[in-house]
Protein backbone atom coordinates (compact mmCIF):
# COMPACT_ATOMS: atom_id res chain seq x y z
CA UNK A 1 0.00 0.00 0.00
CA UNK A 2 1.09 3.55 -0.69
CA UNK A 3 1.77 6.11 1.99
CA UNK A 4 -0.87 8.70 2.71
CA UNK A 5 0.67 11.74 1.10
CA UNK A 6 -0.12 15.26 2.24
CA UNK A 7 -2.17 13.96 5.14
CA UNK A 8 -4.07 16.68 6.97
CA UNK A 9 -6.41 16.60 9.95
CA UNK A 10 -8.86 19.44 10.62
CA UNK A 11 -10.95 19.68 13.78
CA UNK A 12 -13.62 22.39 13.96
CA UNK A 13 -14.35 22.84 17.64
CA UNK A 14 -17.72 24.02 18.98
CA UNK A 15 -18.23 27.42 20.60
CA UNK A 16 -18.57 25.67 23.96
CA UNK A 17 -14.77 25.33 23.97
CA UNK A 18 -12.38 28.25 24.31
CA UNK A 19 -8.68 28.99 25.01
CA UNK A 20 -7.67 26.38 22.44
CA UNK A 21 -4.01 25.34 22.36
CA UNK A 22 -2.36 22.76 20.10
CA UNK A 23 1.45 23.06 19.94
CA UNK A 24 1.80 20.92 16.80
CA UNK A 25 -1.10 22.46 14.91
CA UNK A 26 -2.30 25.72 13.41
CA UNK A 27 -5.15 27.19 15.47
CA UNK A 28 -7.44 29.68 13.72
CA UNK A 29 -10.39 30.53 15.93
CA UNK A 30 -12.28 27.27 16.44
CA UNK A 31 -10.40 25.52 13.62
CA UNK A 32 -7.40 23.33 14.45
CA UNK A 33 -5.33 21.85 11.62
CA UNK A 34 -2.47 19.35 11.74
CA UNK A 35 -0.31 18.92 8.63
CA UNK A 36 1.09 15.41 8.96
CA UNK A 37 2.80 15.09 5.60
CA UNK A 38 3.31 11.53 4.38
CA UNK A 39 1.91 8.82 6.63
CA UNK A 40 3.26 5.29 6.02
CA UNK A 41 0.89 2.32 5.93
CA UNK A 42 0.22 1.07 9.46
CA UNK A 43 1.64 4.22 11.02
CA UNK A 44 -0.35 6.21 13.53
CA UNK A 45 -0.08 9.65 15.06
CA UNK A 46 -1.61 10.92 18.28
CA UNK A 47 -2.88 14.48 17.96
CA UNK A 48 -3.54 16.48 21.11
CA UNK A 49 -5.14 19.84 21.82
CA UNK A 50 -6.25 21.51 25.02
CA UNK A 51 -9.28 23.73 25.53
CA UNK A 52 -11.38 25.19 28.31
CA UNK A 53 -15.09 24.54 28.63
CA UNK A 54 -17.02 27.80 28.46
CA UNK A 55 -18.56 28.88 31.77
CA UNK A 56 -21.36 29.22 32.60
CA UNK A 57 -22.84 26.30 30.73
CA UNK A 58 -26.12 24.51 31.36
CA UNK A 59 -25.93 21.18 33.12
CA UNK A 60 -26.14 18.29 30.66
CA UNK A 61 -24.82 20.27 27.69
CA UNK A 62 -23.24 17.89 25.18
CA UNK A 63 -19.95 19.03 23.65
CA UNK A 64 -19.50 17.19 20.37
CA UNK A 65 -17.19 17.52 17.39
CA UNK A 66 -15.62 15.48 14.58
CA UNK A 67 -12.20 15.79 12.98
CA UNK A 68 -11.78 15.36 9.22
CA UNK A 69 -8.86 13.53 7.62
CA UNK A 70 -7.79 14.23 4.07
CA UNK A 71 -4.86 13.19 1.89
CA UNK A 72 -3.80 13.25 -1.72
CA UNK A 73 -5.87 10.86 -3.78
CA UNK A 74 -8.69 10.71 -1.22
CA UNK A 75 -11.88 11.81 -2.93
CA UNK A 76 -13.42 13.47 0.14
CA UNK A 77 -12.33 13.97 3.75
CA UNK A 78 -13.57 11.31 6.15
CA UNK A 79 -14.49 11.67 9.81
CA UNK A 80 -12.43 10.36 12.69
CA UNK A 81 -15.53 8.66 14.08
CA UNK A 82 -18.97 7.84 12.79
CA UNK A 83 -21.44 10.34 14.31
CA UNK A 84 -24.17 7.71 14.00
CA UNK A 85 -22.59 5.49 16.64
CA UNK A 86 -24.53 5.27 19.93
CA UNK A 87 -23.40 7.08 23.08
CA UNK A 88 -20.99 7.15 24.72
CA UNK A 89 -19.16 8.52 21.73
CA UNK A 90 -15.44 9.26 21.72
CA UNK A 91 -16.14 12.63 20.11
CA UNK A 92 -18.72 13.80 22.63
CA UNK A 93 -18.95 14.38 26.36
CA UNK A 94 -21.58 15.78 28.69
CA UNK A 95 -20.96 18.77 30.95
CA UNK A 96 -21.82 18.59 34.64
CA UNK A 97 -22.57 22.01 36.15
CA UNK A 98 -24.80 23.46 38.85
CA UNK A 99 -26.50 26.62 40.10
CA UNK A 100 -25.43 27.91 43.52
CA UNK A 101 -27.28 30.88 44.98
CA UNK A 102 -25.90 33.28 47.58
CA UNK A 103 -27.90 36.10 49.19
CA UNK A 104 -26.94 39.22 51.10
CA UNK A 105 -29.26 41.77 52.67
CA UNK A 106 -29.05 45.26 54.16
CA UNK A 107 -31.54 47.64 55.78
CA UNK A 108 -31.52 51.43 55.40
CA UNK A 109 -33.81 54.30 56.30
CA UNK A 110 -34.33 57.90 55.36
CA UNK A 111 -31.81 58.66 58.11
CA UNK A 112 -29.21 56.31 56.64
CA UNK A 113 -28.29 53.98 59.49
CA UNK A 114 -30.59 55.66 62.06
CA UNK A 115 -34.12 54.25 62.26
CA UNK A 116 -36.77 56.53 63.79
CA UNK A 117 -40.58 56.46 64.04
CA UNK A 118 -42.26 57.31 60.74
CA UNK A 119 -39.15 56.42 58.68
CA UNK A 120 -39.44 54.56 55.40
CA UNK A 121 -37.27 51.44 55.78
CA UNK A 122 -35.83 49.84 52.63
CA UNK A 123 -34.38 46.35 52.47
CA UNK A 124 -31.92 45.69 49.65
CA UNK A 125 -31.30 42.08 48.67
CA UNK A 126 -28.44 41.05 46.41
CA UNK A 127 -28.86 37.70 44.65
CA UNK A 128 -25.72 36.06 43.25
CA UNK A 129 -25.18 32.89 41.28
CA UNK A 130 -21.76 31.56 42.36
CA UNK A 131 -22.13 28.27 40.50
CA UNK A 132 -21.07 27.39 36.96
CA UNK A 133 -24.49 27.01 35.33
CA UNK A 134 -27.06 29.70 34.49
CA UNK A 135 -30.18 29.79 36.66
CA UNK A 136 -33.21 29.83 34.41
CA UNK A 137 -35.60 30.83 37.19
CA UNK A 138 -35.34 31.07 40.98
CA UNK A 139 -37.75 32.32 43.64
CA UNK A 140 -36.72 34.79 46.33
CA UNK A 141 -39.06 35.36 49.27
CA UNK A 142 -38.99 37.92 52.09
CA UNK A 143 -41.54 38.20 54.90
CA UNK A 144 -41.46 41.71 56.36
CA UNK A 145 -41.37 41.85 60.16
CA UNK A 146 -43.49 43.66 62.68
CA UNK A 147 -43.72 46.55 63.29
CA UNK A 148 -43.27 47.67 59.66
CA UNK A 149 -46.50 48.95 58.17
CA UNK A 150 -48.00 48.81 54.70
CA UNK A 151 -48.04 49.85 51.98
CA UNK A 152 -45.14 47.56 51.13
CA UNK A 153 -43.51 48.38 47.83
CA UNK A 154 -41.24 46.00 45.94
CA UNK A 155 -39.28 46.57 42.74
CA UNK A 156 -38.16 44.17 40.00
CA UNK A 157 -41.59 42.59 39.66
CA UNK A 158 -41.89 41.59 43.31
CA UNK A 159 -45.39 40.41 44.24
CA UNK A 160 -46.64 41.48 47.67
CA UNK A 161 -49.10 39.19 49.46
CA UNK A 162 -49.81 40.35 52.99
CA UNK A 163 -46.41 40.81 54.62
CA UNK A 164 -44.57 38.55 52.15
CA UNK A 165 -42.96 39.67 48.91
CA UNK A 166 -41.88 37.13 46.29
CA UNK A 167 -39.63 37.72 43.31
CA UNK A 168 -39.14 35.44 40.32
CA UNK A 169 -35.57 35.99 39.15
CA UNK A 170 -34.90 34.71 35.63
CA UNK A 171 -31.71 34.24 33.68
CA UNK A 172 -29.32 34.70 36.60
CA UNK A 173 -25.80 33.98 35.36
CA UNK A 174 -22.59 33.88 37.42
CA UNK A 175 -20.93 37.26 37.73
CA UNK A 176 -24.12 39.27 37.16
CA UNK A 177 -25.87 39.76 40.52
CA UNK A 178 -29.39 41.19 40.80
CA UNK A 179 -30.56 43.72 43.38
CA UNK A 180 -34.09 43.61 44.76
CA UNK A 181 -35.68 46.14 47.12
CA UNK A 182 -38.77 46.26 49.27
CA UNK A 183 -39.86 48.98 51.69
CA UNK A 184 -42.27 49.61 54.54
CA UNK A 185 -42.82 52.30 57.18
CA UNK A 186 -42.10 52.35 60.91
CA UNK A 187 -45.14 53.46 62.95
CA UNK A 188 -45.00 56.68 64.97
CA UNK A 189 -45.45 54.84 68.28
CA UNK A 190 -42.71 52.23 67.78
CA UNK A 191 -40.80 51.51 70.98
CA UNK A 192 -37.33 52.90 71.53
CA UNK A 193 -34.61 50.24 71.36
CA UNK A 194 -36.80 47.71 69.55
CA UNK A 195 -34.65 45.29 67.52
CA UNK A 196 -36.16 44.43 64.15
CA UNK A 197 -34.80 41.47 62.19
CA UNK A 198 -35.92 39.40 59.26
CA UNK A 199 -34.60 36.84 56.79
CA UNK A 200 -34.79 36.58 53.00
CA UNK A 201 -34.71 33.09 51.48
CA UNK A 202 -34.16 31.35 48.18
CA UNK A 203 -34.11 27.57 48.34
CA UNK A 204 -31.44 26.60 50.88
CA UNK A 205 -29.87 30.07 50.86
CA UNK A 206 -30.78 32.84 53.28
CA UNK A 207 -29.55 36.19 54.56
CA UNK A 208 -30.56 38.31 57.56
CA UNK A 209 -30.71 42.06 58.12
CA UNK A 210 -31.61 43.96 61.27
CA UNK A 211 -31.70 47.34 62.92
CA UNK A 212 -32.54 49.00 66.24
CA UNK A 213 -35.18 51.71 66.56
CA UNK A 214 -34.20 55.06 68.10
CA UNK A 215 -37.28 56.72 69.55
CA UNK A 216 -36.19 59.46 71.91
CA UNK A 217 -39.06 60.40 74.25
CA UNK A 218 -40.32 63.97 74.16
CA UNK A 219 -38.97 66.27 76.92
CA UNK A 220 -42.09 68.43 76.87
CA UNK A 221 -43.98 68.69 80.18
Amino acid sequence: DDAGRGTSVVDRLPETLTDIAAPDAVVDGQRVQWALGDLAPGADRELVFEATIVSPLANGTVVSHQAEISAEGVAAPFLTDDPATPAPDATAFQVTSSVEIELSKTASSEGGDVFRPGDLVTYTVEVRNVGDAPAESIEVSDTLPEPLQAPFRADAGGVVNGRTVTWSVRGLVPGAPRRLTVSGTLPEDVADGLRVRNVVRSGDSSAEAGFEVENEPSLAA
